[in-house]
């Protein structure tokens, strides 16, 4: 008899993969709104596994760590599961630098509280785009189950030092630490 799992939690996987298809959708209008049309350029670099962001501008969304709520009966309760997004700019001046960091957290953030909050079906869309990489080709959003996802919250944006010399171009980094609530049977 094949083994066959009690529930049909899939963590913070689908998650991970619907943030990516939101930010993505959105992005582009969220950064004219952050910055002013057309100065902020999109992303060129997504990654969904903690490394350092190679090419800039540049974003990481992955799952951070979770816990379960120990009382929970017939269900997964996650409470919280963090997620850590991160952007990592370049440019030639410092101080264009700080300000254009805190614009793209601006962008993401918005995207995150705007969907949550004004459109929550957004994060059971199965049909959005996935960067390419670190998705396959064509490949889209799974969809979070439906009412799956209790609350999604950003609780906290922090910057790195500046780092890089003036002939070869200052790089900095900024994060938003975001934790959601899910309960999945």
């Amino acid at each position: 008899m094949a083994w066959v799992s009690k529930y049909a939690a899939g963590f913070t996987e689908p998650l991970v993969s619907q943030v990516c298809g939101i930010v993505k959708r959105d992005l582009r209008a969220a950064l004219d709104w952050a910055g002013g049309a057309g100065v902020l350029a999109e992303f060129i670099s997504w990654q969904i596994a903690k490394a350092d962001i190679l090419q800039l501008p540049g974003i990481l969304i992955a799952a951070h760590d979770v816990a379960f709520d120990p009382d929970a009966v017939g269900t997964v309760h996650m409470n919280p599961a963090r997620l850590l997004i991160a952007v990592a700019i370049g440019h030639q001046q410092r101080n264009v630098l700080v300000r254009r960091v805190q614009r793209y957290l601006r962008a993401v953030d918005a995207i995150l509280r705007t969907s949550f909050e004004a459109t929550p079906g957004d994060f059971y869309l199965n049909n959005l785009a996935l960067p390419v990489p670190p998705f396959e080709t064509a490949e889209k959003t799974p969809g979070l189950p439906l009412g799956s996802l209790k609350n999604l919250q950003i609780v906290g944006h922090s910057l790195t030092e500046v780092l890089g010399a003036p002939t070869e171009g200052f790089r900095m980094a900024g994060s938003l630490t975001v934790i959601a609530e899910m309960e999945e049977g």
